[in-house]
């Protein structure tokens, strides 16, 4: 998945206080500390390279949290390793939830992303991808490209709220309490 696909998709279902702040390869992570909440999509290749895998950063409460869809630590990532050490309170998850023969760790970290912007917390999220068992990266893709389809025949509406309440709505029962 390209970078621009993740960030038009991430654009398509901004609220206020959506914690997005872009996509970014590994050498060019901005400082999240500048904002109270922010998340990242980033590539672990450099700015010149190609076909990295995502991850996502996300900070609140002073607190950093490291996303992999494969549960790596940050530590196997240069660039990205050097960045997270200067956070003094970081959070890892160390759980394999994607097929290590996809190739839809994007998803993954849009899914990730906007549901800690929904206020789940990091194991929420883990457990309730676990939940929808081994055909996950499927499911995932398939709501995907749900999700933009509906928002292609709404393009002509120009209904921003119309569109976010969509997208919202679709993950608002995650976890079934919703």
């Amino acid at each position: 998945m390209y970078g621009f696909a993740i960030r038009q998709f991430l654009e398509k279902c901004e609220h206020h206080g959506s914690s997005f702040k872009g996509v970014f390869s590994a050498d060019r992570i901005p400082d999240l500390r500048q904002w109270e909440k922010a998340s990242v999509i980033v590539n672990t290749q450099i700015s010149v390279g190609e076909y990295g895998h995502w991850l996502t950063l996300y900070y609140k409460d002073n607190k950093l949290e490291f996303f992999d869809s494969f549960g790596r630590h940050f530590a196997e990532f240069q660039y990205i390793s050097d960045y997270v050490k200067q956070f003094p309170d970081v959070v890892s998850n160390t759980i394999q939830i994607q097929n290590i023969s996809s190739v839809v760790c994007g998803l993954y970290c849009i899914f990730f992303t906007l549901l800690r912007d929904l206020n789940y917390e990091m194991n929420q999220i883990l457990k309730g991808l676990s939940d929808l068992g081994k055909d996950r990266d499927q499911h995932l893709y398939n709501l995907y490209t749900i999700f933009n389809n509906v928002f292609d025949k709404l393009q002509a509406t120009e209904d921003i709220n119309l569109k976010r309440k969509i997208c919202y709505d679709a993950f608002i029962d995650f976890d079934g309490e919703g």
